[in-house]
């Protein structure tokens, strides 16, 4: 990965500590939420009689999974170019 800059112009160097907070609280916090509230809005879907808190985890963590994958994929890529 290259530099990065901060909402305020600022440049972030790839591999500093400010940068891998970033990344990290991007692939704990970010995505997560993320996917929680997209499986919240997915599981309101009537399927198969299945409870709402069910679906719900169910499609939030397929929806993380998902996300990460892509990630890692396009991660990889980039690496092979």
């Amino acid at each position: 990965m290259g530099n990065g800059r901060t909402l305020e112009g600022q440049v972030v160097e790839a591999h500093s500590a400010e940068m891998r907070q970033a990344a990290i609280t991007t692939l704990f916090f970010g995505i997560q939420l993320i996917s929680f509230v997209l499986g919240a809005l997915l599981a309101a879907v009537p399927y198969k009689s299945k409870a709402y808190t069910e679906k719900w985890i169910t499609v939030s963590l397929a929806i993380a999974v998902v996300i990460q994958a892509i990630i890692l994929v396009m991660g990889i890529a980039k690496l092979l170019m």
